[in-house]
């Protein structure tokens, strides 16, 4: 399967917001201040980038990251912290938070 020019600008697009968003999500962790991410090196990167493209309604915003690496903090594993963040987007429906909607039980 070839990317369409689309696809192939929206990755791009997702490439430079992770970059330009990493860095302030360091929380001391030197592997997410990798900036070669072809290099697989940048787990922060890595789970980001694979759920900007799993869900691609939400794709990647700005703040994603800061959940992501909390639960990363805890975790330590990319696997299961890329499901337990799909769980907390989709699950306990936080992707609203990233698509202009509210949360459950929000009344403003």
């Amino acid at each position: 399967h070839f990317m369409t020019q689309r696809e192939f600008e929206d990755k791009s697009q997702v490439h430079r917001d992770l970059l330009r968003d990493l860095g302030r999500t360091s929380f001391e962790r030197p592997s997410y201040r990798i900036t070669d991410v072809e290099s697989g090196r940048n787990p922060l990167f890595n789970m980001m980038n694979a759920y900007a493209h799993y869900d691609k309604e939400v794709g990647y915003k700005t703040g994603m990251s800061h959940i992501m690496s909390c639960l990363y903090n805890i975790v330590e594993d990319e696997a299961q912290c890329f499901y337990l963040f799909v769980h907390v987007m989709k699950r306990l429906n936080w992707r609203k938070c990233f698509i202009g909607g509210q949360m459950d039980g929000d009344t403003a």
